[in-house]
Formats: structure tokens, sequence, C-alpha cells
């Protein structure tokens, strides 16, 4: 609040409290004109009854600011009364003036706080944020929204409509089938051997997932995993003689303890949605087949191209103490 509407407050206060100093002062000046009249009516009648006891050289004045001769104590008891009930007029204005201090005190208060509340300027007009900042805010803004989505792709997304777990590749909505096989826990070497092939195939390794489910909207987790489906290239056994023979094996997949950490986004068109992305934008999973793992279900996907992650490839032996599993020494 500037200096000239502060002043221009007081004044219209100064002006309403005289106002209604002039208006309480009319009121009270006619009310006690009536009752005066009242009186020497009844004073004029006490005369006429009682001219003995009455002064005939007592002269009484209306103004009460003087009088030729007071009548102090031998006033008739009932205008005494009244001019006991009476406020003078100083201390009317005492009253006003208290009351007008008051709301000095409050209108100096609320003025300190609203200047307190916003930045003071010296001249000029507010000026606007610089675009480095707006820019900086709105980025803080979309980490945080309910639309927001990680790794700075763009929130513009195709959504499912139907329930399932989705993935995003190159534009395109894929729905994810789930495998019929418990997933194992990540101190666990590998999993039984899967016989099924793959039957989700995504050109494209950057990959955002979509799991449009009630029942883990309900309770969100922070994070989920991708784990490594790895395919058994080759098998060794041992013959009696001491001979090595390998083989190629074919259609014959395990899950990996190795895995990708995913975070979690709420999709804001729809509550029951939860976005999975990885942290880092330039993030692209490597050619080979994973699974999407939720609430220990793994859903199944396979990027395409050749095979170069050590990861994606395992050799079994079979011995005579048992069988073993490694990693190829060529993919």
């Amino acid at each position: 609040m500037s200096v000239s509407e502060i002043h221009r407050l007081m004044v219209a206060l100064d002006a309403a409290v005289d106002r209604v100093e002039s208006v309480s002062l009319r009121h009270d000046e006619s009310r006690a004109v009536r009752s005066l009249d009242r009186m020497i009516e009844s004073s004029t009648q006490r005369r006429a009854h009682h001219s003995n006891d009455v002064d005939p050289n007592s002269i009484l004045v209306i103004d009460g600011a003087a009088s030729t001769k007071s009548y102090g104590s031998r006033l008739p008891k009932p205008f005494a009364a009244w001019d006991a009930r009476t406020p003078s007029r100083n201390s009317h204005r005492s009253r006003l003036f208290q009351l007008l201090s008051v709301c000095f005190v409050a209108l100096f208060g609320l003025a300190a706080y609203l200047v307190l509340q916003r930045p003071f300027v010296l001249s000029g007009p507010p000026t606007a944020p610089p675009a480095e900042s707006s820019s900086a805010a709105s980025q803080t803004d979309t980490s945080v929204a309910p639309s927001a989505t990680l790794g700075g792709q763009s929130p513009r997304l195709t959504l499912p409509k139907v329930y399932g777990v989705y993935a995003i590749s190159g534009g395109q909505l894929v729905q994810l089938e789930p495998l019929a096989i418990t997933v194992p826990d990540r101190r666990v070497f590998m999993s039984t051997p899967i016989k099924k092939a793959s039957g989700t195939l995504l050109s494209d390794g950057r990959v955002t997932f979509i799991a449009f489910r009630r029942d883990i909207s309900a309770i969100a987790p922070e994070r989920v995993a991708v784990r490594v489906i790895a395919k058994i290239a080759r098998a060794m056994t041992f013959s009696p003689g001491a001979s090595v023979n390998t083989a190629q094996v074919d259609d014959e997949w395990t899950i990996r303890n190795a895995s990708y950490e995913l975070r979690v986004a709420p999709v804001s068109e729809n509550p029951d949605m939860l976005m999975f992305q990885s942290e880092d934008p330039e993030f692209v999973f490597p050619s080979g087949r994973y699974a999407l793992v939720l609430k220990s279900q793994a859903f199944d996907f396979t990027v395409a191209g050749p095979i170069t992650e050590p990861t994606q490839c395992l050799e079994r032996t079979e011995a005579a103490n048992g069988t073993f599993y490694s990693e190829c020494r060529k993919p």
C-alpha cells in the first residue's frame, strides 16, 4: 500500500469520525433540550405551589457555561439525575479520540503487513522473471506433476484403453504377455528353463512401459526391475572316453539375476495407470530378451538385433557331479 493510499484512507476515516461526532452531538443536544423543557415545566409547576422554597433571584443559564447564581446541590432531583446521566462534551471527545487512535493503529498495522508481504520496489513497474528462471521453474513443476514423465520424453503418449501391461517403442503401443513361470529371487543365478519363445518383438531399445492395472496403482512401488532372460546357446557334455561334445541348444531360455532398474511415475490421464522408464534419458536396452517384473510376475519382450551383451548368453556344462551354467565366452 503506497503512502498516498494510506493518506487517503486516513482522511476518509477522519471525515467519517467527524460526521459521527456531529450527528451524536446533535442527538444529545436535542435530547437535552427536551429534558430541560420538561424540567422547566415541572419547576414552574412546583414554583406555583411552593413559591417560598425557591429563591426568586436565581437565574438558570441553559448553555451550562456560566450562571448568575448556580443552583449547586439545590437543583431539583430530576434535573440533577439528568445532569449525572448526560456525558459531557469533553468526555465524548475523549472517547472519540481513543476510537480514532485505535483505528489509526489498526490501519497502520494493516499497511505494514501488506508492505511486508510483497517486495518493496522504489520505482517502476514489476518486471517479469528472466526466461531462464521461468524455464527452470517449469522443469521443476514438470518433475512433480502427476502427468510427469521420466527421462525427458514427451508426456503425450499413446495410452491403452483396456487393462494390461504395455511397452511403447518407436511410437507403437504393444501389449506384453505374461510368462507362466515364477520369477526367482535376485540372489538366485537363474530360473528354471523357459521353453517358449518370446511373443513380443520390439524394433527399438528405447522403451517406456505402461501398466494399466488397479492392483498396482493402489500401492505403487518406487522402482520396478527388468530382468534379463538369457538364451542357453550351447551345451557341453563329457563322454566316457573323456572327450567333450558341444551342441547348439534351441528354444531354451532362463531368467537371470541381472536386471535394470526403472523409476515409477503416475499418469495424470488415468489414476489406474503407472509409467516405468529409466532415469537416464539416453538409456537404450541392448538387443536381447527381457522380463518386466511386477509383483513376481514376468512380462516378456525382446529387443531386436544381434546379441552383444554377455549376460544374454549362457553355456551349459553337464558333468558327472552336476549341471553348471556360465556366460558365453563369445555371445
